[in-house]
């Protein structure tokens, strides 16, 4: 996952929170796996430093701040937001991208395969989202 798809997903995200800020619809993404532990709570660099990692922040914006991980095919991002709607618009846009996704409250961490996202889940805790099941159709409200 490349740095023109994160950037091409925040730009989808933002856009999408416009178009649906007055939705009244309740699209949610694909089920998530249960919790292994509780989740780990946090700014990018702290969820990230969970991790191992010092992220290089690529956006902060109002409705979400992100960070990048790794190098080459180990890039990852570390997302948070300032509400739960943002994060559900989020994981709707990422729908499209495939992909798996370490779910917590306020946040989200990307891994290119099932695996890499076990493993930080074990790590911060949460839960486990497949991208490629996210259920589009009507947007989440925002």
């Amino acid at each position: 996952m490349g740095r023109t798809y994160r950037e091409l997903l925040a730009v989808a995200l933002l856009c999408g929170i416009a178009l649906t800020g007055c939705s009244s619809s309740e699209a949610k993404p694909a089920a998530p796996s249960p919790s292994v532990s509780p989740p780990v709570t946090g700014t990018v660099e702290q969820i990230a430093a969970h991790l191992g990692c010092k992220p290089e922040i690529h956006t902060d914006a109002e409705q979400l701040r992100e960070g990048r991980c790794g190098t080459g095919a180990n890039v990852f991002s570390v997302t948070t937001f300032p509400a739960e709607k943002y994060k559900q618009a989020w994981l709707y846009e990422a729908g499209g991208w495939g992909g798996w996704y370490v779910v917590g409250p306020g946040w989200t961490v990307s891994a290119s395969t099932k695996e890499a996202a076990v493993s930080r889940q074990k790590k911060l805790g949460g839960s486990l989202v497949d991208g490629s099941k996210v259920q589009k159709g009507t947007p989440p409200a925002t």
